[in-house]
Formats: structure tokens, sequence, C-alpha cells
């Protein structure tokens, strides 16, 4: 990023680098066109790539403490945003973009630099499927609250965190909080 390439030899880059490793993936060109040079904020990268570092190590200790099945740590490129997602074995129905299917019920763990829902960096965790009536009555650590603007689940702004000093026990404690909470009612 500090090399001033443009996105698309940024993108060349990334998969070169990635099939060193053994990954065979072919990005989607469409996302990468043009050769306009991007402009990054160094400082601001580096405090994203601190905090996303530290949050992956909570979320790494988050999973050792889950039953059943697990998928991984996964930094989802659609926003950025750093998840873990545990799988219930009961399976659901779940309409997406007008289509039905199925799938586990889960608990997706994660962090977000912040969107359009949220502009400030956050925690968040989502059940699904959500059930307003049963989650939202449901006490969260504090801090935390149910939320339903533009996805269903619990937030946890990353202000009210950043500044303690046992901020990795109290993800910890929300994510947890969370897991004993929703995962009986998606077991059921």
């Amino acid at each position: 990023m500090t090399e001033g390439l443009s996105a698309v030899q940024l993108a060349d880059q990334l998969e070169d680098h990635l099939r060193s490793l053994g990954v065979n993936v072919e990005l989607e060109r469409t996302k990468f066109e043009g050769a306009v040079i991007g402009d990054y904020d160094l400082s601001v990268v580096e405090a994203y790539f601190r905090a996303v570092s530290a949050v992956d190590e909570v979320i790494k200790e988050v999973r050792e403490s889950l039953d059943g099945d697990i998928g991984i740590v996964q930094l989802w490129p659609h926003n950025f945003d750093l998840a873990l997602e545990w799988f219930s074995p009961k399976m659901v129905q779940y309409e997406h973009n007008g289509e039905i299917s199925e799938t586990p019920a889960q608990i997706n763990f994660g962090f977000a630099p912040g969107d359009s829902s949220h502009p400030s960096p956050y925690f968040y965790s989502c059940p699904l499927p959500f059930d307003e009536d049963a989650y939202t009555e449901l006490p969260l650590p504090s801090g935390a609250r149910w939320f339903q603007a533009s996805w269903e689940g619990s937030i946890l702004p990353y202000d009210t965190l950043v500044r303690e000093s046992d901020f990795r026990s109290q993800l910890k404690d929300y994510f947890l909080t969370v897991y004993r909470l929703a995962s009986p009612l998606l077991s059921e």
C-alpha cells in the first residue's frame, strides 16, 4: 500500500502471494478496474491493523471456549470485518434476496471498522435466525445492546472497550454471554 500501486497491481501481487502459499484464487477483476493509484493514510491502516490483530487474538480465545461446529476466523472483504461463526446442529430455513435456502442456525461474532448503519467501529454478534421477542429481552453486558437498524443482532461500540485496561476480558465476556444466551435458543 505504500508503494503507490493501482488496485489492479495490488490484486496481481495478492494473487501471486496467495499462489506462493498454495492458494489458487482468481480475484474478480471488475472490482479492480482502472489504473487509479490509491491514496492510503498509513496511520489509519496501521491503527486498523493493530485493532484487528488484538481482536483476532480474543476471537481465537472465544473459539476455544465454544462447543460444536465452529468456523475459522475470517476477514470478510465486503466491510473488512473480522468474524467467527458458530453453527448449531439445527437446520433452519432462511430467506435472502428472495431465495429460500436451508442453513444451520448460527451465531456470528465479529468486529467491524464501521459501516453505513453504524459509522464508528463496533463489535457484533448475529444469531440466525433472529427472534426479536426472544433475544431483545435477554440482558447483555454493560455497553452492549440489541441492534436491528440494518441487520439483526447485538452491538458493542468499540469506543466502549478500547480505553479499558481489561478490554480483552470484557470483549471475551461479551461474545461468550451472547453464546450462552443464544445457543440454547438456536439448538431447540
